[in-house]
């Protein structure tokens, strides 16, 4: 039995639900800038974001980093 829900996400259509533009505003808005970095370990670095972009000083292909990068995301699970 399937009892109407007023004004849930189960409703198509909710009256009282922001505009798409007034909600990218409003996320907008609340979004504040980290400028704090940190240098950490490479080890250390897992789940976190860098600040600017990390490039090898080595030629590393694709072929030979896929086993060690499937170990990582294993390890994860």
């Amino acid at each position: 039995m399937h009892k109407n829900i007023k004004n849930s996400c189960v409703n198509d259509f909710d009256p009282s639900a922001l505009d798409e533009i007034t909600a990218i505003k409003q996320i907008l808005k609340s979004i504040t800038t980290i400028k704090k970095t940190e240098t950490i370990n490479i080890m250390d670095s897992l789940e976190r974001v860098a600040s600017k972009n990390i490039k090898s000083s080595i030629n590393i292909p694709l072929l030979e980093i896929l086993p060690w990068m499937d170990m990582l995301l294993i390890s994860k699970i």
